[in-house]
């Protein structure tokens, strides 16, 4: 009985940890899907930017 006990705590800590390194991984990701988006629209501002000043140039 007493092994099973000690399994028993041994799983549920490893358990608590994986569950603290899920949550840890969530919170990147946010972060990280947040971030992508503003790059996102910072690279579709740079394409219009460049276009129209293409656009400027062709027309000079």
């Amino acid at each position: 009985m007493e092994l099973q006990e000690i399994q028993l705590k041994e799983a549920k800590h490893i358990a608590e940890e994986a569950d603290r390194k899920y949550e840890e991984v969530a919170r990147k990701l946010v972060i990280v899907e947040g971030e992508l988006e503003r790059t996102e629209e910072r690279a579709e501002l740079a394409e219009r930017l460049i276009s129209n000043s293409k656009s400027k140039y062709r027309h000079t």
